[in-house]
């Protein structure tokens, strides 16, 4: 079989990068697939691409877009004359190229711009060409139950070829941060303060502005001497909302961070506030579980299933409770320890070992059914 591993050479859209890179590494793991071809397409790329032990690589440089374009235009050429005979090709992302044989597979990781069609304008435009895509695949595989309702409704699918392979935790967040390396990382980051921390994407989804909303009012009702702590790319307009959260020296912005900072930021935040209006999946609460952080996030979409009762989960957009609910976690040790106790069970439920064994499962199918 066939899997497109493009975005790690590309080196972008760093969700896929991860989702690709953890699903290649299981699949080898498991031993079942008699090869399994990992399938580069771009121009250009300065990112190196993975040693990745019991795969093997097919390169195809080619303007990706224009490629693309011919796919869409005339059906050609079948991906299969670029990446090899195989009997399974994997779309990790949108777009399911023509093959003359073998099954197709497409990985859906949300439905954002179907949701929330009022953040996503620029996106609307290609929503039929997507629908059609993923009707076109044998088998469609999507990050939780939540993702599949929204896939079988609002794209269309037949629910019989849809099938939920979730998302697995990255095993190096279960490996404690040192007393050490923490005390040397806020040392150096200026974290003296104790903080809540917020994970952005530069996705409006997110909620920075209930997230600053429920800060500043969690502050002023008892977090008082607590920092505001952003990571990751801002958004448009970030700096105008950050400034509603409050003194601007409490609101530190750390920028677009690497993974053991990202573990580090966890480990050492008092909580993590997940804002978000929808997630196909919501990787990030794992993450935090593993650290052993409590997380207040918004009820909607996939959280409250991924989450389960390790969480406090608010109303989505409701600054007011979203504040409450921090202020809960800081006010109650018994319920602190509680959530901390059940975050590391629950994030022990997600293994990419299981989604790989799932995957190969889904792998089968298609492959009969394109045979």
């Amino acid at each position: 079989m066939a899997l497109d591993a493009s975005f790690l050479a590309l080196n972008q859209a760093s969700g896929l990068r991860t989702y690709t890179l953890n699903l290649l590494q299981a699949l080898v793991g498991t031993g079942a697939l008699r090869e399994l071809r990992c399938f580069y397409l771009y121009w250009r790329s300065r990112a190196p691409r993975p040693v990745l032990p019991g795969t093997r690589e097919r390169v195809c440089r080619c303007p990706r877009r224009l490629l693309e374009k011919s796919w869409d235009l005339c059906s050609w050429p079948p991906v299969d004359c670029l990446a090899g005979r195989m009997d399974v090709f994997h779309s990790v992302h949108a777009r399911v190229p023509p093959q003359r044989r073998g099954g197709s597979v497409l990985t859906v990781h949300d439905l954002r711009e179907y949701r929330l069609p009022h953040l996503f304008p620029h996106l609307q435009a290609a929503r039929p060409a997507r629908s059609a895509m993923a009707r076109r695949a044998h088998r469609v595989v999507v990050i939780s139950q939540s993702t599949r309702r929204d896939a079988i409704e609002l794209m269309g699918l037949d629910p019989a070829r849809v099938r939920v392979v979730p998302n697995g935790l990255d095993p190096r967040f279960l490996d404690p941060c040192s007393t050490e390396a923490l005390a040397r990382f806020r040392e150096q980051r200026g974290l003296a303060r104790p903080y809540v921390l917020f994970l952005s994407s530069g996705d409006p989804r997110k909620g920075m502005g209930e997230a600053c909303a429920a800060f500043r009012l969690a502050a002023s009702r008892g977090l008082a001497g607590f920092d505001f702590v952003v990571a990751g790319a801002m958004p448009p307009g970030a700096m105008a909302l950050l400034a509603t959260a409050g003194e601007a020296e409490r609101v530190r912005v750390m920028g677009v961070v690497g993974d053991t900072e990202i573990r580090l930021l966890l480990t050492g935040a008092r909580s993590l506030l997940f804002a978000s209006h929808y997630e196909g999946f919501g990787l990030p609460l794992l993450e935090a579980f593993a650290c052993g952080t409590p997380v207040v996030a918004c009820r909607n979409s996939s959280i409250p299933e991924v989450a389960g009762d390790a969480a406090i989960l608010a109303p989505t957009g409701d600054a007011e409770a979203l504040a409450a609910g921090l202020l809960r976690v800081e006010e109650d040790d018994e319920l602190r320890r509680g959530m901390r106790e059940k975050g590391l069970r629950r994030c022990r439920d997600f293994t990419w070992e299981r989604a790989a064994e799932l995957m190969i499962e889904v792998y089968q199918e298609a492959a009969e059914e394109g045979c």
